[in-house]
C-alpha cells in the first residue's frame, strides 16, 4: 500500500505560528483564555483588516520560509507514520508548494530543513527521496497518480474533489475541528486526528497492526515456513494474538507480550508445559518462545469462544474439572519437582492481610481521583458512601471469622493447602472445540494462590454472568477438593471482599494510567473499552454481592 500525505496544514501545524506572527504586527487581540487559535480564525480576523489580503499573505510568506523552524507537527503524526512503516507501507508526502516566495526565500529548502530535524526523519519514518514538491494543483494530482498512491490525505476538500483527482485512490480529508466518517458519493472521509486515518485505511486498528515483522519471522523459525497470511484475533487488552497461516504448515498463533515487568511469557509458556507434560490436551502446545522479543508460538486451537455459557447448570463442570486436575497435579509427589518451582500467582492472597492490603492499596487509588467529570463525582460517591463502608464491615466479619477457626490473618497458606491457578479463568478465556469440548488459554497469572481465590475469582469476573446454581455448583466442586481444610469456611467470609476488589478493578476505567491508555491509539488495544457508565452499572451489581453474598 502507498499512502500520500500533504504537507501544510496536515502534516505541519501552523496555527501557534500564525498567533504568534499575528500577535507580534498587533494584528490581532490577545486570545482568552491566552492560548494559540486556529490558523483559520487567524486568516479571518486578518483579512478584515485595511490591505488585508496583503497582510495575510505577508504572514503566509513569513511562516512558510524564515520562521518555519518554529512550526510544529500535528499530533499523532508521528505515531502513524510509525505505524504505517511497521506495517511496510510505502509513504509519500506531496505538496503543493511553489519554490520561492515573492520575498525570494526558498520555499522548499526551508521545508525540507524544518522535516529534516523533525522526529519522521530523525527517526527514519520519512526520507528525503519521498518529498515531492509541486508548483502547482495539477501537478500535484499528476504526481499522487505517477507514484501510484492507494490513499491520500489532505486537509483542502476542493484538492480531493477537483476533477482531475486520480481515480481509485482512496480520498481522506484531515479536519482537526470537524469530522464526519462516510460522506455520500465520492466525498472524502473526514478525520480530526492523523492516526484515525489508520481506522478508515485499514478499517480498524486491530487489522492495521495485523501483520509485524517479528511475529513473522517468529513463524518462519518456528515452522520452518513462511506465514502466508498473519491475521489479528480479538483478545485482551495486554498482549497481542495473530492467528498465523504457514505456507506448508498447519496454523499457529503468535503472542507478544507487553513490557510491563512481569514475565508473562516465562508464566504461561511454564503453565501451558506443565499440564502438557501431564496429559492435558486442552491448552495450547508451545512451539517455541522468543523471550527477547516477548514472542511466543503456540499450536492454533480451531473453535469458538466458550462465552457465554448458557444457564446448564453443568456448564460450568469443564472449568470444575480443570481445576481439580491442577490440583491433583501440585499435590502428587512426582509433580514436585516441576510445580512446586512455579512462583506465586500475579496478585495471590495468601492471608487475610493479603486482601487487605490490595483492596485498601485498590480504594485509596479511587478515592484519589480528581471529580473532574461526571461520572469520575457518581464513582466518588459510589466507593465513598457505599463501597468504603461495605468493605470496612466485611472486613471485620472476615477478622473474627479468621478467628474463630484459628488462623491469623497475617499467616500464609502452607504449600499444601494452596492451588496451582490460571487466575484470570473463565469463560472469557475458553474456547470451545468443534467437539464441543472447551480449551483454555491465557495463563499468563498462572501460579500459586489459595483456592478461595480461584473459586471466588470465577464467580464474581464480569464476563462470566453465572446463574446462582452454576456459581453453587462450581463452589461446592472446587471446596470438595479441599474438604480437609478450612477453605470452604473461608470462603463465605471472603467471598464479599474480593466482590469489593472486583468492583476496585471494573472501576480501574477512572484512572488516569487507564484513561491515557485508551486514548493513545495503541494498536493492541481493544476497539471497544467498557465505558466509565457501564463499569459503574457493574460494581453496583457487585456490590449486591458484597452485601447479600453470592
Amino acid at each position: 500500500m502507498r499512502i500520500g500525505v500533504d504537507l501544510d496544514n496536515t502534516i505541519i501545524c501552523y496555527d501557534a505560528l500564525f498567533h504568534a506572527l499575528a500577535l507580534e504586527r498587533g494584528w490581532i487581540a490577545p486570545a482568552r483564555p491566552a492560548r494559540p487559535v486556529r490558523k483559520d480564525a487567524v486568516r479571518r480576523a486578518v483579512r478584515l483588516l485595511p490591505d488585508g489580503d496583503e497582510k495575510w499573505q505577508a504572514l503566509q510568506a513569513e511562516a512558510y520560509g524564515p520562521r518555519l523552524a518554529s512550526a510544529a507537527l500535528f499530533p499523532g503524526v508521528v505515531d502513524a507514520f510509525r505505524l504505517w512503516r511497521e506495517q511496510g507501507r510505502e509513504i509519500f508526502v506531496i505538496s503543493h508548494k511553489t519554490r520561492r516566495s515573492s520575498a525570494g526565500y526558498d520555499l522548499h529548502a526551508a521545508a525540507r530543513a524544518f522535516l529534516a530535524e523533525s522526529a519522521l526523519m530523525r527517526e527514519g519514518l520519512l526520507a528525503e527521496q519521498d518529498l515531492f514538491f509541486c508548483p502547482s494543483r495539477r501537478e500535484k494530482l499528476e504526481r499522487i497518480a505517477r507514484l501510484g498512491c492507494d490513499v491520500f490525505i489532505d486537509d483542502l476538500p476542493e484538492v480531493l474533489n477537483e476533477p482531475g483527482f486520480p481515480a481509485g485512490v482512496r480520498k481522506i480529508l484531515f479536519a482537526p475541528e470537524e469530522a464526519s466518517s462516510g460522506r455520500p458519493g465520492d466525498a472524502p472521509d473526514s478525520v480530526p486526528d492523523v492516526r484515525d486515518c489508520s481506522a478508515l485505511i485499514f478499517r480498524s486498528w486491530a487489522e492495521a497492526a495485523a501483520w509485524d515483522p517479528e511475529a513473522d519471522a517468529a513463524v518462519t523459525r518456528a515452522t520452518g515456513s513462511a506465514a502466508r497470511r498473519l491475521e489479528r484475533v480479538a483478545g485482551g487488552r495486554n498482549s497481542r494474538v495473530w492467528k498465523a497461516v504457514p505456507a506448508a504448515a498447519p496454523p499457529v498463533a503468535v503472542k507478544r507480550y507487553p513490557d510491563d515487568g512481569r514475565d508473562r511469557l516465562g508464566a504461561e509458556s511454564a503453565a501451558f508445559a506443565l499440564l502438557r507434560r501431564h496429559g492435558l490436551t486442552c491448552v495450547p502446545e508451545t512451539l517455541a518462545l522468543f523471550p527477547e522479543r516477548r514472542l511466543a508460538v503456540y499450536s492454533w486451537i480451531a473453535g469458538e469462544p466458550a462465552a457465554p455459557l448458557g444457564d446448564a447448570p453443568e456448564a460450568v463442570d469443564p472449568f470444575a474439572d480443570l481445576i481439580e486436575r491442577l490440583r491433583r497435579i501440585g499435590a502428587a509427589p512426582d509433580a514436585i519437582p516441576d510445580a512446586a518451582r512455579l512462583p506465586l500467582a500475579t496478585e495471590a492472597c495468601l492471608c487475610l492481610a493479603d486482601v487487605k492490603r490490595q483492596v485498601e492499596n485498590r480504594l485509596s487509588r479511587l478515592l484519589a481521583r480528581d471529580p473532574d467529570t461526571e461520572a469520575a463525582r457518581t464513582m466518588l460517591d459510589l466507593v465513598r458512601n457505599k463501597v468504603a463502608p461495605a468493605w470496612e464491615e466485611r472486613l471485620r466479619a472476615a477478622s473474627e471469622a479468621y478467628a474463630r477457626l484459628g488462623r491469623p490473618p497475617d499467616q500464609a497458606l502452607e504449600p499444601a493447602e494452596r492451588v496451582l491457578s490460571p487466575s484470570d479463568f473463565g469463560a472469557h478465556n475458553a474456547i470451545r472445540r468443534p467437539d464441543g469440548s472447551l480449551a483454555f488459554v491465557d495463563f499468563e497469572y498462572f501460579g500459586w494462590d489459595d483456592p478461595v481465590k480461584l473459586t471466588a475469582d470465577f464467580l464474581l469476573h464480569p464476563a462470566m454472568r453465572l446463574t446462582r446454581e452454576q456459581k453453587e455448583r462450581f463452589a461446592a466442586r472446587v471446596m470438595g477438593l479441599f474438604a480437609e481444610s478450612d477453605a470452604p469456611a473461608r470462603l463465605p467470609a471472603l467471598l464479599p471482599l474480593f466482590a469489593v476488589r472486583w468492583i476496585c478493578i471494573v472501576l480501574n476505567v477512572f484512572l488516569p494510567e487507564h484513561a491515557g491508555a485508551r486514548r493513545s491509539g495503541d494498536p493492541s488495544a481493544p476497539s471497544a473499552a467498557p465505558s466509565p457508565e457501564t463499569q459503574l452499572e457493574t460494581a453496583r451489581c457487585l456490590l449486591r454481592t458484597v452485601n447479600l453474598g453470592m
